[in-house]
């Protein structure tokens, strides 16, 4: 087992024990195994059997029901915002056209599911993010993330150019050089937020390190 696995087991570690305090902890773990999973780099053999991935999704909804018990939201629940009413008849209509409508009901189950699962994360995050701090880790989670991709990609040369493109390199359901550049671009803007807050210096170079990495 190499230094940087078990690098990577000890920042798991560390972020589980943590999100009991804070659920954006938990969202970092959530990016951890998303943007940095054992089994999409050369460094993961041992430990990519497991499904860190699900076992984050539900740690962050065990600490997030456990700290809403003990520490209830000031501000209006997310399940109660014009935005969730929007996104509860979007998932309505959803799953009135695969129940009633889908040509193809087994094709059209995991197109609804994984729409089920983006809007109980959406949820989730909300959830999770209850200030400034909390804002800055979840950030500074997906930063680091992608700023990871853009190391291996910059300073290992991993991955390979076809016609510009960079193949190879990228995250679960990031399947083509399309999706790796639209899943970067989406979370740079976060860099740009956290420069926007009050926080120390260093971590504002940090997030400009990790933007500067992933273009």
């Amino acid at each position: 087992m190499n230094k940087t696995v078990l690098i990577w087991l000890a920042l798991a570690a560390l972020l589980s024990f943590k999100s009991f305090r804070r659920p954006s902890y938990a969202v970092g773990l959530y990016m951890l195994t998303f943007l940095v999973h054992p089994s999409f780099w050369w460094w993961g053999d041992a430990i990519e059997g497991y499904r860190w991935n699900f076992f984050a999704g539900l740690l962050l909804l065990g600490t997030v029901i456990l700290n809403n018990q003990r520490q209830p939201q000031v501000q209006a629940s997310p399940l109660q915002t014009g935005v969730a009413r929007v996104l509860f008849l979007i998932l309505l209509n959803a799953v009135f056209v695969h129940f009633m409508l889908a040509v193809n009901p087994d094709s059209s189950m995991g197109w609804l599911t994984n729409r089920l699962k983006f809007a109980l994360l959406f949820f989730l995050l909300q959830y999770s993010i209850r200030d400034q701090k909390d804002f800055r880790i979840v950030a500074m989670s997906i930063l680091f993330g992608i700023g990871y991709i853009g190391y291996e990609a910059t300073i290992n040369e991993r991955g390979s150019f076809n016609g510009g493109r960079l193949e190879g390199i990228g995250a679960a359901g990031v399947q083509s050089a399309n999706q790796l550049a639209s899943l970067l671009v989406t979370a740079l803007p976060l860099g740009t937020a956290v420069l926007f807050t009050r926080t120390a210096t260093w971590i504002k170079v940090v997030a400009v390190l990790c933007c500067a990495f992933t273009l």
